[in-house]
């Protein structure tokens, strides 16, 4: 369910699946936005993910990385409208998952954690 995109913070291999290396997530969702300007996105990532916003490239962080060098940001324009976001993530060598992408809206001046259900479509959509 693409509504199920949540962060989670770094954690051992073997909390999250059974499998302890080399598997992906591919995170794909719609998003509406009410507000049109600059979004300000941040990542963090082990090992790697990339972040897609309406097929632009937003961040790459595709290599194998730690969670202390995985973390990158970038912002993108959107207009008032749905938009599709894509995070593809994958898990290379055992030891710990992690996988944090947080979102700061025009006139915020915090990040929060990007969840789809804080952008949902205007009533009657």
């Amino acid at each position: 369910d693409p509504r199920d995109l949540h962060s989670f913070p770094t954690r051992r291999s073997s909390d999250l699946t059974t499998r302890t290396a080399w598997f992906a997530i591919d995170y794909w969702g719609t998003f509406w936005v009410t507000r049109p300007g600059n979004y300000a996105f941040w990542m963090q990532s082990d090992d790697g993910s990339k972040l897609y916003v309406d097929e632009d490239t937003v961040i790459d962080l595709d290599w194998v990385h730690n969670s202390a060098s995985g973390i990158a940001s970038g912002q993108v324009k959107l207009e008032a409208g749905p938009h599709t976001i894509h995070v593809p993530y994958f898990q290379g060598p055992p030891n710990s998952v992690a996988l944090v992408l947080r979102v700061r809206s025009p006139g915020e001046a915090e990040y929060k954690p990007f969840d789809v259900r804080d952008f949902p479509p205007p009533s009657g959509k």
